[in-house]
């Protein structure tokens, strides 16, 4: 006596074989989300079962929500369409005061990182220095701005910033 048993195939396998994948990318070709998209382009077909061929499109506008709102509103719900956009995206769409929203935050599924960023706040104080610190890029050094955040504003000793001045004591600038 002989027992068959019938092939069991993959559901998930036979629906993305063969397939494209739409990789959404919310930006413009050639900055950062697009360098990222492109790059987990290149290896994720590889890692969905079928290993299905997967495209970037870029979606520029409106800081990527138009391309979250094409995601929630137009594209396939199958999981043949994927998307980056900006970090804050989810944030608006569950502030939810933008006329042009179209999309429910909590309904997307999230799918992983592709690179954490650590980011901070940056506190700007007014130093003393000249005039074009920030327009040139540099900053005063690092005594002087360790004696000016801890000094009050009017007792602030002035700063010297070798790159584009170099102040005497006691003068100001505005």
């Amino acid at each position: 006596m002989f027992a068959t048993q019938a092939a069991s195939a993959d559901p998930v396998t036979d629906f993305y074989r063969g397939r494209q994948v739409s990789l959404i990318v919310g930006y413009g070709t050639g900055g950062g989300y697009d360098v990222y998209g492109r790059l987990m382009a290149r290896h994720l077909g590889r890692h969905i079962p079928g290993q299905p061929n997967v495209v970037v499109q870029n979606m520029p506008g409106a800081g990527s929500l138009r391309a979250a709102n094409h995601l929630y509103t137009t594209a396939p719900k199958d999981g043949s369409a994927i998307a980056t956009f900006g970090r804050d995206m989810p944030l608006i769409g569950i502030i939810g005061h933008n006329p042009n929203l179209r999309f429910d935050a909590r309904k997307f599924t999230w799918l992983g990182l592709v690179l954490e960023l650590r980011q901070r706040c940056l506190h700007a104080v007014r130093a003393q220095g000249c005039r074009g610190h920030l327009d040139r890029g540099c900053a005063p050094t690092r005594a002087a701005r360790r004696s000016s955040s801890a000094a009050p504003a009017k007792a602030r000793p002035a700063t010297t910033c070798p790159s584009c001045c170099a102040m005497r004591s006691g003068s100001t600038s505005s």
